[in-house]
């Protein structure tokens, strides 16, 4: 991965937003900013005030200033016709963001410290157009606007983090991104022998149990982000799902946690595979 001179990188659908025939020239405003929140405070008779009440963050617009020029793209120099090379690059452009039945992939490499170092992190979003992108020309062959992307779920995800906690055993697994519990892209696969399997994250106090036998040979996977479960044969286990602590089945905490595989026997030696994406804001 390599950075522009804003040391700061874009990318839709894996087609970078830092070229010479377009660039984004942002590097603060609302890509920087905080998704806000959704839900209210509970007003409620003879008490000052209203009663607090945690809050979900809501979907938001990011905006990315660009430039387009007429600039041709496989050799980054100027067009001998800059106004047609101009049409061209724009064109490419709007076919590449402009999609209305579906969400593009909106990627984001920028300088981040990790456990103390600085390092190149990229996270993804899934995103649509929500402006118009209506350009103002600057001169022969180049123009100025605003790319509006939507982003329905507020959050760039990093890469996969992948882990396995073997039975009676702690385990620390680090979700690197901000200041958000991990829940979404996040799944848990059973594997046996297990008796009643209880996960446990000690760091925040969560824990998840499956009130069901898993022999040896099988698993069940559970998708935390979209409450499912399921058994290697297919069947639907939703139903032997139990949680505590969290009204989502598991969440992993900024930074490290740890994990614990129990059960209702002491002979067991299955395993759990983590799978799970840093949210970033």
């Amino acid at each position: 991965m390599s950075l522009d001179s804003s040391n700061e990188r874009w990318l839709v659908n894996n087609v970078s937003l830092s070229q010479y025939c377009w660039a984004v020239k942002t590097f603060g405003g609302s890509p920087r900013a905080l998704p806000t929140f959704r839900g209210e405070d509970i007003g409620v008779a003879y008490i000052p005030g209203k009663l607090f009440r945690s809050k979900f963050p809501d979907s938001r617009v990011i905006s990315l200033l660009m430039w387009v020029a007429g600039i041709v793209p496989s050799t980054g120099k100027p067009s001998t016709d800059p106004t047609l090379q101009f049409s061209d690059n724009l064109r490419s452009l709007h076919s590449l963001v402009y999609t209305p039945s579906s969400q593009v992939q909106l990627t984001r490499e920028w300088r981040y410290t990790v456990s103390g170092t600085p390092t190149i992190v990229a996270a993804t979003a899934n995103a649509q157009i929500a402006g118009d992108m209506q350009p103002t020309m600057t001169g022969q062959g180049r123009a100025d606007f605003s790319v509006d992307f939507l982003l329905a779920d507020p959050y760039f995800y990093g890469s996969t983090v992948s882990a396995t906690v073997p039975y009676s055993s702690n385990t620390t697994v680090t979700n690197s991104g901000d200041d958000v519990v991990a829940y979404t892209n996040f799944t848990l696969t059973f594997h046996g022998p297990l008796f009643y399997p209880i996960l446990s994250n000690t760091t925040n106090s969560t824990s998840l149990t499956l009130n069901t036998l898993i022999a040896s040979g099988d698993s069940i996977t559970v998708d935390v982000g979209n409450y499912l479960a399921t058994h290697s044969n297919g069947s639907d286990m939703r139903g032997v799902v139990q949680h505590s602590a969290s009204r989502r089945w598991m969440t992993l905490n900024t930074g490290s946690n740890v994990l614990n595989l129990s059960s209702s026997l002491n002979t067991d030696s299955g395993t759990v595979s983590v799978s799970f994406q840093p949210p970033y804001v």
